[in-house]
């Protein structure tokens, strides 16, 4: 603009473009945003938590021997089936169990094929809390779809992951927050 040389500066950082002119009489500069790549967002997120030393600690959980299969009362495979998670349960993509003493559909979280936590839901509208967490791992309800690689949906809950799985690859928060957890496995995708 100014027909100036080497006076030019141009920066692309966290989502934005800046640019200005270092000429003392040039006015030219400005900023826009602009979209940024899911690798460009995994790696700050990676020197983010590199940074603050956070690392992913997995715990396993062992199903307790009360736990018991699906199909032990109606009621239960009746609930498994409205949150359409049978096919996946018959095609061994989840593992689903029943806990009697607290009254539980109990959905399994694993990580490479490791049970690191359970997630029950009440099946009882008197039962407090709704969900229940049995290992308090922190860990989504992850489920990978063989026949997509690209798209990772993340839910709220277990029965709407299930949902988007037969499609997608689904994450279920638990929650209406995204967790370090949840962000750590969302870079290990």
């Amino acid at each position: 603009v100014c027909g100036g040389s080497n006076t030019f500066s141009i920066n692309r950082k966290r989502g934005k473009v800046k640019w200005r002119c270092f000429k003392a009489h040039c006015k030219e500069r400005g900023n826009t945003a602009i979209d940024r790549s899911f690798k460009e967002l995994s790696d700050q997120f990676r020197a983010r938590y590199h940074r603050q030393g956070i690392e992913q600690v997995i715990n396993t959980y062992e199903i307790p021997s009360y736990f018991t299969g699906i199909r032990e009362k109606e009621y239960i495979f009746q609930y498994f089936s409205s949150v359409n998670a049978i096919p996946l349960f018959e095609n061994r993509v989840i593992k689903l169990y029943y806990d009697p003493k607290e009254d539980r559909a109990v959905f399994v979280v694993e990580r490479g094929g490791v049970i690191i936590d359970a997630i029950g839901k009440a099946l009882n509208r008197y039962i407090i809390p709704k969900w229940y967490r049995y290992n308090n791992s922190n860990k989504s309800f992850l489920l990978r779809n063989r026949n997509n690689k690209d798209t990772l949906v993340i839910t709220e809950d277990i029965p709407s992951a299930i949902t988007v799985a037969y499609n997608y690859n689904s994450m279920a928060l638990m929650g209406t927050s995204l967790k370090t957890e949840d962000v750590l496995d969302i870079l290990s995708f």
